[in-house]
């Protein structure tokens, strides 16, 4: 018979499951859509994620700024243990994720996908949580550069649109 049992810390990194862990999302069981208006606010909120990732790639500033509140958050880590920062205000936000844009050489590509939306009231917020995996390509080749969830809590502004107010990002490894 074989012991199967180990004395040494294997340390996995990132551990299964950590974002949940660290409590930088809330995953919860399906959710009612009862009317028009809430199936509107949840496509709506999940569509300025999608055009956050577009902007990004495309490094359109413009439409960038147009996905955040004045006052917005943006929190990231790599893992739950390597703390990137936390940026407050929308202009410190969009110098932190445009920061790398002029040395940047690849085609980056955001795949957001598996969105769900939480804590919906139509009229003013809503949480969306997203698995992402980042992609680049460069001189022909192709590659994966990280992965892992996007939590956007949502605010609807005043125009009708809905703009980032809390942007939690967490990357299962280092890009």
């Amino acid at each position: 018979m074989t012991d199967t049992s180990t004395t040494d810390a294997t340390v996995l990194d990132p551990a299964p499951a950590w974002v949940r862990s660290a409590g930088r999302v809330a995953t919860t069981g399906p959710q009612a859509v009862d009317t028009p208006e809430t199936a509107a606010a949840r496509q709506a909120a999940t569509d300025t994620l999608h055009r956050f990732a577009w902007a990004f790639d495309e490094h359109d500033r413009e439409s960038l700024t147009a996905c955040f509140t004045e006052d917005a958050v943006w929190t990231a880590t790599i893992g739950g243990h390597r703390d990137l920062g936390t940026s407050k205000g929308r202009e410190t936000v969009l110098g932190w994720l445009t920061a790398g844009w002029p040395g940047q050489t690849d085609q980056r590509r955001h795949i957001v996908t598996n969105a769900v939306v939480d804590d919906l009231d139509p009229a003013n917020s809503a949480t969306v949580t997203a698995m992402i995996l980042v992609t680049a390509a460069e001189n022909g080749t192709f590659r994966a550069v990280t992965a892992g969830v996007y939590r956007a809590r949502m605010r609807r502004e005043r125009d009708g649109a809905w703009r980032v107010a809390r942007f939690d990002a967490s990357f299962d490894a280092p890009f």
